[in-house]
């Protein structure tokens, strides 16, 4: 999880970065539930522990009070979660039936178009802005000579990305992101 999640393995984080790594003495995965625990339980763990609280909540609260809203998420109560949390698997999957108690209990209230419709994410469009108009921003941002992090990395390595990126052989959008915002962060708060 921590993987598909991140922008990098190891290896690649490894390659890509000029400055040295301290020793690390452990290489156990925050975040980790019980190995007793089913992987749906550890997957789901890991959701409610690290993506939720850290990436979906906080950009929603900022998104909503940005544009003076109040928001409540329907799910977010103490002890649903935590009587959801002690039902067994089964009430959450049934074959390919993801959140089958929420339909279940929502059947008499909804009609099943919704209740059997796909979900719907919000995406922003990262990949297509940094091939297209943020192409120059980002490339000034990480390889420019006013660029604070661009020794941070091994030039070729970076080049290699940006490049692969722009001209669409492979989407590094999160990488990118992430070093275009470290960039900035450094920018802001470090010049």
């Amino acid at each position: 999880m921590p993987r598909w999640f991140g922008a990098l393995s190891e290896t690649e984080r490894d390659d890509l970065v000029a400055m040295p790594r301290p020793h690390v003495l452990s290489n156990s995965v925050q975040f980790n539930s019980s190995p007793e625990n089913s992987a749906m339980r550890r997957i789901l763990y890991f959701n409610q522990t690290s993506w939720l609280p850290d990436n979906l909540l906080e950009r929603g609260d900022r998104m909503t009070m940005a544009a003076s809203l109040e928001a409540r998420m329907p799910f977010m109560d103490h002890e649903l979660a935590a009587f959801v949390s002690s039902l067994p698997d089964n009430f959450r999957v049934r074959g390919k039936i993801t959140k089958w108690i929420l339909r279940e209990a929502m059947k008499r209230l909804l009609p099943p178009t919704i209740l059997e419709r796909p979900k719907v994410g919000f995406r922003v469009p990262v990949n297509e802005w940094f091939q297209g108009p943020m192409r120059d921003y980002l490339y000034e941002h990480l390889t420019g000579t006013a660029s604070i992090t661009r020794t941070y990395y091994q030039k070729n390595k970076l080049e290699k990305v940006l490049a692969d990126h722009v001209a669409g052989r492979q989407n590094h959008e999160k990488l990118l992101w992430s070093l275009l915002n470290l960039e900035i962060w450094h920018r802001q708060y470090l010049k």
